[in-house]
């Protein structure tokens, strides 16, 4: 399967999975709604030769084509657009630069490394929620309720995201530099 075929497949099966399942799931928690957010997975699992300027025309019509699901205006595009623009930065700060022997196609535990790979999701993660929080409760100005659903979605969220990893096996094809 190529791979444009392989990740137009991510995108939709993210972006189904959250619309038909995940955004009539909330957990009420003390008048909070919280609803776990998995659709930006796709954006993090992007190859690594993604150009930058594709990586952010492809996460501005992901996050736009959400928010015309989700009858939002702008709020996913934006977080999607931020977490695209920091994974780069991300991808250069985490990956293994002594001794490099592989080249991997996309981050994964395998590229990263179980520990580097955690720290990556749960970053982009953390951002992305942070981002798509912060323009919800902008106007409402609730600091504590805007802490509390950030922390709880990024939460919940990484538990999802570690789940579709075990369910999704992802053969990280890599290349020897030799």
């Amino acid at each position: 399967m190529s791979k444009v075929v392989r990740y137009t497949l991510y995108a939709i099966m993210f972006l189904t999975i959250q619309i038909l399942l995940l955004n009539n799931v909330t957990l009420n928690s003390t008048g909070n709604n919280i609803r776990p957010y998995l659709y930006h997975l796709f954006i993090l699992w992007l190859p690594f030769a993604t150009k930058r300027g594709t990586l952010l025309w492809i996460a501005f019509f992901y996050g736009l084509s959400f928010d015309f699901f989700d009858k939002t205006q702008g709020l996913h595009t934006m977080g999607c657009l931020w977490i695209a623009f920091l994974r780069p930065f991300f991808i250069n700060a985490v990956i293994r630069q002594e001794g490099q022997e592989q080249n991997f196609n996309a981050p994964s535990t395998q590229s990263f490394g179980f520990g580097r790979y955690t720290f990556y999701i749960v970053s982009l993660t953390f951002l992305h929620h942070f981002v798509v929080l912060f323009l919800t409760f902008l106007q409402f100005g609730h600091f504590f309720s805007f802490v509390f659903n950030t922390l709880t979605f990024t939460i919940i969220s990484i538990l999802l995201i570690f789940a579709i990893e075990l369910l999704i096996s992802r053969k990280d094809a890599y290349r020897t530099n030799t």
